[in-house]
Order: C-alpha cells, then structure tokens, then sequence
C-alpha cells in the first residue's frame, strides 16, 4: 500500500493564554495519507513577521494539544500546526486568530 502525506490538522484554537505561554488544541487531519500520524509540528511568528518559527523543534507531540512556552509580552502570535507521517509533512492548518496576554479581547 502507497502511503502519502497526511492532510492539514483542522481547526486550531488557542484555548488560553498568558504572559509567557499559550495553550493550543487542533483537530487531527481528515486523511492520515494511510500512516499513523508520528508528529505535529507547531509553528508561531509575531503578527506582521514573514518566517513561521518552530515551537516544538526537539519534542515530539503525537496529542492534538500544545503549550508553546517563551512567548514576549505585548506581542501579538499566531500559530499554526503541521501532521507528519513517515511519508512526510502536510500542508499547514489555517492559521489561529492573532493573540496576545493581556488583550481584554482574548478569549
């Protein structure tokens, strides 16, 4: 059997959020491409910045939950996430709506 890359995770949301770290869930891909899904890949970037940094570049996440730790204050973030099998890595989810601690807006 061929085994493909697996589709987008699905909705992100960033379920809370304070001064250094914010909390993630997502939805695990419509299609695993026919492998089990080995790794999710978080990625964040300050609003208005152009490269998605890796948030999780030496921890495996194989649970559709994340905190990303090291986050600045009075920045605004936005997050997306990646699945991975052994075939390889899906296109990016939609990217979450823009969050920073502190904006009485948020959550």
């Amino acid at each position: 059997m061929l085994t493909d890359k697996p589709g987008p995770p699905g909705k992100l949301d960033i379920v809370s959020i304070t001064k250094d770290r914010a909390s993630l869930r997502w939805t695990r891909p419509v299609a695993d491409g026919g492998a089990p899904i080995t790794n999710y890949r978080i990625e964040m970037k300050s609003l208005g910045a152009y490269r998605w940094d890796l948030a999780n570049p030496s921890e495996k996440v194989t649970d559709t939950s994340y905190t990303v730790t090291g986050l600045l204050p009075d920045t605004d973030y936005e997050f997306r996430v990646l699945a991975e099998n052994k075939a390889g890595v899906s296109v990016p989810s939609a990217v979450s709506r823009s969050a920073k601690y502190g904006k009485k807006s948020l959550l």
